[in-house]
Parts: C-alpha cells; sequence; structure tokens
C-alpha cells in the first residue's frame, strides 16, 4: 500500500504560524538580510509582522558580526522602508563595500541618519559614499566620529554638501581640519541653503582656520542656526573673526564654545556683541577659564541683551564674586530660562546670593549647581527660596556631598514646592536615611515626575521606601536608581511596589548586583506592565537563565520598546533580537 502523496511545503505554502515562529526565533538583522525581497508573500507578512516594523535602528559593529553578512547589507538596505538610523562602527570600509553603500543610498528612502563611529574608510571608499550620499533624498543628519580618514579625502565629505539639498546636520568629530579644508567648507556653504546645525569637535582649528568658518555666518545666504566649536584651540583674534561675523549673521540661534579656551579677554570681545544680537538664544562657555571678571563682562551685556534663553557656564574658574554677578543680573531678567554654573568654586556665599535673587525671578526654569561646596546652611537657604520661587522646574545637584542627613531638605523642598517636576541628585552620598525622607515626601508630592538618584549608596533598605511610594505615587514616570549597592533582595522590594505602579515609564538599574533570580522578579513585571517603555539593566550579574527570563517577559508586553542588557554574562541566549536587547 503507498502512502498518499504530500505535496512539499514552499514559502508559498508554509502556515503563517509557522513563518512567525521563524520570524521569532530570528534577530532584526538575521531579517533584513535573508528574508527582505525573497517572494511577494513573505514581504506582504513582513509588511504586518510587529518586530520587523519596529526595527528603525541599526548598528553595525564589525567586532559582532561577521564580514559576510555587512557584504550584503547594502542590498538590503536598497529596498528596506523601516529603517530610519544606521550607525557604523569599528568597521573597515573597503572601496567595493563603499560602491555598494553609495548604491543603496541613492535608492533608499527612509533612512535620515547615517552615523561612522571609528571607521577606516580604505582609499576611494569615502568618495564613493559621498557620491551617494550628493544624489540621497531622505538623509538629514550625517556623523562622522573618531574616524580614520586618507589625508586627501577630506574633501570628499565637504562635497556632499554642494549638491545635496536635504541634509540639515553635520557632525565632524575628532580628526584634525586642514587649512584649505575649513577654506572649502565655508566656500560650499556659502551657496548651501539646507545646513542648519554644523558640529566640529577637536579639529584642530585654530584662528587662521576659523576666519573660513566666520565666512559662512557672513554669508547672508546661510541657513546655519547651530554652530559647535568644541574643544578647539581658538585664540584671541578667533573670537574677534567670531564677533565681527556674529554682528552681520541674523540665522545663528546656539553657539558652543565649550573647552575652546575662552578666557576673560575673549569673553569682553564676545560681551561686545551679546548687547546687540537678535538672535542668538543659546550660548554654552563650559569648560574655559572664565573667572569673576568675564563673568562681570558677561553680565552687562545680558542685562541689555533680550533673546538668550540659556547660558552655560559649568567648569570655569567663577567664585563668589562670580556668582555675585550672575545673581544681580537674574535679579531683573526676565529672558533666561537656563542656567548651569556647576563646577565651580563658590561657597555658601555664592549660594546665598543666587537663594536671593531666585526669590525674585520670574522665569529660570533650569539650574545646575552640581559640583559645588554645599553647606547645611546653602540648603537652608535653597529650602526657604522654594517656598517663594514659582518658577524653577529643574534642579542639578550631582556630585556635592550631599549625605542622607542633609537629604531631609530635599524632602522638605519637595513637600513645599508647586514647580519642580525634575531633581537630580546623582553620584552623593545618599544613604537609605536620605531615601526614607525623599520617599516621605514624595507620598504626598504630586509634581515630580523625574527623580535621579544614580551612584548613591541607598542599598536594600532604601529601595523599601522607594518601592512604598511606587505603590502609591501617581505622577513620577523617571527613576534613575543606577549603581546603588542593592541585590535581588532590594529588587524584591521594588517588584512590589512596580507591580501596583501606573505610571513609570522608565526606570535605570544599571551596575547594581541583579543576578539571574532578580531578573526572573523583574520578568513578572513586565508580563504585567503596561506603562514602561524602557529599562536600564547595564552591567549586572544577569547570566543566560535570567536573559531567557526576560525575552520570555517580553512577550506578552507590547509597551517596552529598549531593555539594555550590555556588559552581563549572557552568552548563548539564542531567541533574543540583539538588535533591541543588547543596546
Amino acid at each position: 500500500m503507498s502512502l498518499p502523496y504530500k505535496k512539499p511545503l514552499s514559502l508559498h505554502t508554509i502556515p503563517i504560524e509557522t513563518v512567525y515562529r521563524i520570524l521569532d526565533n530570528l534577530s532584526q538583522l538575521d531579517i533584513l538580510l535573508s528574508m527582505q525581497n525573497v517572494c511577494i508573500r513573505l514581504d506582504t507578512i513582513l509588511n504586518v509582522y510587529d518586530r520587523y516594523q519596529k526595527f528603525t535602528e541599526l548598528k553595525i559593529n564589525a567586532r559582532k558580526e561577521n564580514k559576510a553578512k555587512l557584504n550584503h547589507l547594502a542590498k538590503a538596505l536598497r529596498n528596506n522602508t523601516t529603517i530610519t538610523k544606521l550607525t557604523y562602527s569599528f568597521n573597515n570600509i573597503s572601496e567595493t563595500e563603499g560602491k555598494y553603500l553609495a548604491f543603496a543610498l541613492e535608492k533608499n528612502t527612509t533612512l535620515t541618519t547615517l552615523i561612522f563611529v571609528t571607521t577606516k574608510f580604505e582609499i576611494n571608499a569615502l568618495r564613493h559614499l559621498t557620491s551617494g550620499l550628493q544624489h540621497n533624498k531622505s538623509v538629514t543628519t550625517l556623523e562622522f566620529r573618531s574616524n580614520r580618514l586618507f589625508s586627501n579625502e577630506t574633501y570628499h565629505l565637504i562635497e556632499v554638501l554642494q549638491n545635496n539639498t536635504v541634509l540639515t546636520k553635520l557632525i565632524l568629530e575628532t580628526y584634525p581640519l586642514e587649512k584649505n579644508d575649513t577654506q572649502y567648507l565655508a566656500q560650499t556653504l556659502e551657496n548651501n541653503k539646507t545646513l542648519t546645525s554644523l558640529h566640529l569637535e577637536c579639529n584642530n582649528i585654530n584662528s587662521e582656520k576659523l576666519l573660513y568658518i566666520t565666512k559662512i555666518l557672513e554669508s547672508n545666504t546661510t541657513a546655519l542656526t547651530e554652530l559647535l566649536l568644541i574643544r578647539n584651540p581658538i585664540g584671541i583674534q578667533g573670537i574677534q573673526y567670531l564677533t565681527k561675523a556674529l554682528q552681520i549673521n541674523r540665522t545663528l540661534k546656539t553657539l558652543h564654545l565649550t573647552g575652546s579656551n575662552i578666557d576673560d579677554q575673549r569673553v569682553e570681545n564676545l560681551s561686545h556683541i551679546i548687547r546687540k544680537n537678535t538672535t542668538l538664544t543659546t550660548l554654552f562657555l563650559d569648560i574655559n577659564i572664565i573667572t569673576d571678571i568675564g563673568v562681570q563682562y558677561l553680565t552687562q551685556a545680558l542685562s541689555i541683551n533680550q533673546t538668550l534663553t540659556t547660558l552655560n557656564l559649568g567648569h570655569n574658574n567663577i567664585d563668589d564674586h562670580g556668582i555675585q554677578h550672575l545673581a544681580e543680573l537674574l535679579s531683573e531678567n526676565n529672558t533666561l530660562t537656563t542656567l548651569d554654573i556647576s563646577g565651580n568654586c563658590f561657597d555658601i556665599y555664592g549660594i546665598q546670593y543666587l537663594c536671593q535673587a531666585l526669590q525674585k525671578n520670574k522665569t529660570l526654569k533650569v539650574i545646575d549647581l552640581s559640583e559645588n561646596t554645599i553647606h547645611l546652611q546653602s540648603l537652608k537657604d535653597l529650602y526657604e527660596t522654594m517656598q517663594n520661587n514659582t518658577a524653577l522646574t529643574t534642579l542639578y545637584i550631582r556630585r556635592n556631598r550631599i549625605n542622607g542627613k542633609l537629604t531631609e531638605y530635599f524632602g522638605l523642598i519637595l513637600q513645599i514646592s508647586k514647580t519642580l517636576t525634575t531633581l537630580d541628585l546623582q553620584m552623593n552620598q545618599i544613604d537609605c536615611e536620605g531615601a526614607r525622607f525623599l520617599a516621605e515626601a514624595l507620598e504626598t508630592n504630586s509634581i515630580l515626575t523625574t527623580l535621579r538618584l544614580g551612584r548613591n549608596s541607598i542599598g536594600n533598605s532604601g529601595i523599601q521606601y522607594l518601592s512604598r511610594v511606587l505603590k502609591k505615587n501617581t505622577t513620577l514616570t523617571t527613576l534613575n536608581l543606577e549603581r546603588n549597592c542593592f541585590t535581588h533582595e532590594g529588587i524584591q522590594y521594588l517588584v512590589d511596589g512596580l507591580l501596583k505602579n501606573t505610571t513609570l515609564r522608565i526606570i535605570d538599574l544599571e551596575g547594581n548586583k541583579i543576578d539571574d533570580h532578580g531578573a526572573e522578579q523583574l520578568a513578572e513585571v513586565l508580563k504585567k506592565n503596561r506603562t514602561l517603555i524602557e529599562m536600564n539593566l547595564l552591567a549586572n550579574n544577569i547570566g543566560d537563565e535570567g536573559a531567557n527570563y526576560l525575552v520570555a517577559a517580553v512577550q506578552y508586553n507590547r509597551m517596552l520598546r529598549t531593555i539594555h542588557l550590555t556588559s552581563n554574562d549572557i552568552h548563548n541566549v539564542i531567541p533574543v533580537d540583539l538588535d533591541v536587547f543588547f543596546n
């Protein structure tokens, strides 16, 4: 008796449930390389497959992916309609690969951000790549960070700006630009009408080279609104070129001069134009050598200026006298909304000057006092200030040696503040007693949405206090508890709180001692929670067993977008989508 004939299964006849099961066990990269454009039926299934449709970001790391996969990537990108952000890191792109990638960029219509980090371009590879970008109609952001280029090929990168009409942001970081490079960049951008953000960091731009960059600002046709000149050796002559250009420019809104050897004399030059400028809204002068004298020049200019809203003076040499100048400005200024004075050298009197000003000021919303000396009296002054202040929404006091007892004043602030939505106390010395003060305040606080307590010493007992808050609090959406010395015991307390919480969206648990058992407990939360969108479990003690619990739990969770598991002890978890789980 012969057996009945069974028609062999093919991609046209295989049950759709079986296709889904296959897809569930493939990484997103494998789906992109091997399942896309195989046949019409498979493409139709992919178009409604949830994981594939959420596949919008692809990170290619040559240390993790084999070369064969990377060679097929360009072909797959030609017709892909989901990926919007592509990052290459630690790669070596040959001339042939440059050609393939260029062809993909000419055809692709969805990619908007292209990033190259620590990538070596073989000779002519960059020329092909930029040729593709000149014809591309979708990439708006191009980033080159710490890459290796041949000395005569930088101009190919700049050439992209000649004919491209969609690129709005260009980042060139950590490789020197020669004089002729900056000259060519300036000439190219004089006629470019789409680039709005130019980021130049660690490019060895001195005064001579800066002269060419400022020519861009003097152009009547420039669209540039953001210029970042970070960690470049800008001299006095360079600042003079810049201030001259700003007298003419009417488009620039953001200027970063971070780490650029800006001293009091250079600030004096800048202050002359700040008095008259009517377009600049954001100015970064952090990590420089500005003293009280420079601050005085700056505040005198800002007393006249009516447009600057963000000022960063972090990590300079500003003491109590400099803060007094700033306080006098804040007492009258109704424009500044963000002020960063972290990492300076003011003390108790500086805080007093600030607090007196903040009682009068009605516009400052964000202030960063991190890495300064905060005494008990300073916290008392801050508490009294917050009783009268009706504007401040964000307070940063990181790395200030705030211990558990001193944290009591932040608890008092949370009890009386009607505006504070973000409190950042990372890298202090807050213990379980400090956690108790904060938890007690949060039981009645209905304003705070973000609490960052990373890198303190809260421990299991402190987590127990905070977990009680999570059961009742309905406003907190972001909680940072990274590196706080708690174990799976603390996780148990946290789980109890999270199971009843309905508002928290982001939680950071990096660098604690969460093992497989703790991961299993967190997996139970993920099965039931419907609000969390991001969980950070970097650098814990989670192994394959714990990872499997988390992977299984995510199948039940449709809200979670990202779970970070890098730097754990995970090796052999097969049914894991590495692109989502190991960001």
